[in-house]
């Protein structure tokens, strides 16, 4: 079973490289693992690796590994074809119907022209991968003008070192 962050973007990460996404993930982490109940992030920085699985000029499919010794991985696929982005947005735009920040999230969505798809296992909910994938949202919506979704939050926007949550 895959528990999945969604980010919505208004402009491209086409051209993101695993560094990028590396170091806006350690913007945020540390605030966000305190947030999340995790203790001293800074000892796993240097474990925190990104390496691009499709297309090494564009970013397609990202793999997150912040196991040391581990196979263990956060998987991130960007879709930029409308197809696929219109189907995602079908999907979201149930989820904000009554939302108090509806009208902030629905102009965030009728403007977007990419998704990402954070993919994470049930054990990587547990311990760092839950922080370090709202990290890589969050860098990501920052990086594109956009907004982020995950079940158990709903929806949030970056900050300069973290997010906003908004009301569901």
């Amino acid at each position: 079973m895959s528990i999945w962050v969604n980010v919505f973007c208004r402009k491209t990460v086409k051209n993101v490289t695993p560094d990028e996404l590396i170091n806006g993930i350690v913007k945020r982490f540390e605030l966000l693992c305190y947030l999340y109940g995790e203790d001293e992030p800074e000892k796993f920085f240097p474990n925190i690796k990104s390496e691009s699985r499709e297309n090494e000029n564009n970013f397609d499919i990202f793999l997150l590994n912040y196991e040391k010794e581990s196979s263990n991985f956060i998987r991130l696929e960007r879709w930029g074809d409308k197809g696929k982005v219109a189907d995602e947005l079908e999907e979201f735009y149930e989820l904000i119907s009554g939302c108090q920040d509806e009208s902030v999230i629905k102009e965030y969505l009728d403007n977007t022209i990419e998704t990402v798809g954070v993919e994470l296992k049930l054990s990587d909910t547990e311990g760092l991968g839950w922080p370090i994938a709202i990290a890589a949202a969050a860098w990501l919506s920052d990086y594109a003008d956009g907004i982020a979704y995950n079940s158990n939050d709903g929806w949030f926007l970056p900050t300069e070192k973290e997010v906003k949550f908004l009301i569901k």
